[in-house]
């Protein structure tokens, strides 16, 4: 995935001024949210925006990240 084509999309800034506000890492939400896995999805002819390649191995990642996104951390 790629950091800068997600922070392209027109709904990026109002996400990224939610979470300046109330002082969270935007990052986390978008690469390691709860339920709202259902936004990014692999697959062909599928709407949406492009924002990256499957390669093989294991994982993913948003390249250009600065800290990695930190997962659900349970309590």
């Amino acid at each position: 995935m790629s950091k800068s084509l997600i922070s392209a999309h027109p709904d990026f800034a109002d996400l990224s001024a939610l979470a300046d506000e109330i002082g969270a890492y935007v990052w986390d939400w978008i690469g390691a949210g709860g339920e709202d896995h259902v936004f990014l999805a692999t697959g062909k002819g599928l709407p949406g925006f492009l924002i990256g390649q499957i390669e093989a191995g294991e994982g993913a990642q948003i390249e250009g990240l600065e800290k990695e996104p930190q997962g659900f951390l349970h309590f």
